[in-house]
């Protein structure tokens, strides 16, 4: 509950400074809470918040991408502010070496080696602090697959 807090006091303060390009990504990105709140039928814990505020990052970061494909430069940089202003909301990322352990630590301990639930097990295990992608790589390198 935190994180919804510190975005609506953020929201606030981009009002009362006039900070136009922020107000619009933090109402956004309220809004995008709301919604899940209004889905989910509770409030949202902060890990939840997480995810919608990383949904909504890789969305930015998606239109930034298409947006440069589509030789849109300016377009492109408003997508990667956006989506730089949500980052400062979600924890750091992973290093490598923590990565890496907690792979280790799941191939030990499981005698399946199915890429499938190990990729399950890993997941919950790095909470949103590493892509997908990062552990797909990294299971896939331990697995030599």
């Amino acid at each position: 509950m935190a994180i919804v807090q510190d975005i609506h006091h953020n929201l606030v303060e981009a009002l009362k400074s006039g900070k136009s390009e922020e107000l619009g990504i933090l109402r956004l990105v309220q809004a995008a809470i709301k919604n899940e709140q209004i889905k989910t039928g509770h409030d949202l814990s902060d890990e939840e918040a997480l995810r919608v505020i990383k949904k909504e990052m890789d969305q930015h970061l998606e239109s930034a991408k298409f947006a440069e494909q589509a030789g849109r430069a300016d377009t492109a940089e408003t997508e990667q502010k956006a989506a730089a202003l949500l980052k400062a909301y979600l924890p750091a990322e992973m290093t490598d070496d923590e990565l890496t352990a907690i792979v280790d630590g799941v191939l030990a301990e499981t005698t399946d080696k199915s890429f499938g639930p190990l990729m399950g097990k890993v997941m919950g295990r790095v909470a949103g602090r590493a892509s997908g992608d990062r552990v797909k790589q990294m299971l896939q390198t331990k697995l030599n697959i």
